[in-house]
């Protein structure tokens, strides 16, 4: 079956919080992934760019800083991205809206059509503790922002 759907967890656990979208992508894998979609992992949003090539929908799950109390989950679109007080976090270079439009300038007719962010926020200015896994309020957000990633695939619950 080829590949319609890719969701890309984004973090990385060993920065606590920024682990997030692993941890989702983790309880994705347990629920079992929708017959053509693709669970990636990226550590470095600089990554995300290859990524959102060749498919029509890409889901990046990903910690945010802001839109609303640690835990909250939030569904997102690429233009939400700016400005709104919402954004990824990101320790390198290019973050993730900067990887979303480079892939659209190097491959305007090859990037994912649609492409949505499922945010959790997180703790914020408090950078993440290294080393101290998922903040209680963060992990159990987990198995909500599973449930929304199944939602935006059209599966709900997984069916």
């Amino acid at each position: 079956m080829p590949t319609r759907a890719r969701v890309i967890g984004i973090g990385e656990p060993s920065r606590g919080d920024d682990g997030v979208g692993l941890a989702v992508l983790g309880e994705l894998r347990a629920r079992g992934a929708p017959p053509g979609t693709e669970l990636i992992e990226a550590r470095d949003p600089s990554a995300l760019v290859n990524l959102l090539v060749g498919i029509p929908l890409a889901i990046l799950v990903d910690a945010v800083a802001g839109g609303g109390p640690p835990g909250s989950v939030l569904i997102l679109h690429p233009e939400d991205l700016e400005g709104a007080g919402v954004r990824p976090l990101s320790s390198h270079g290019i973050g993730v809206p900067g990887a979303i439009d480079l892939a659209r300038t190097l491959f305007p007719e090859h990037a994912a059509r649609r492409i949505e962010v499922v945010g959790i926020a997180i703790p914020f200015p408090a950078p993440p503790a290294a080393g101290t896994g998922l903040s209680p309020d963060v992990a159990r957000a987990v198995p909500a922002a599973a449930e929304q990633v199944l939602s935006l695939l059209g599966t709900p619950g997984g069916e």
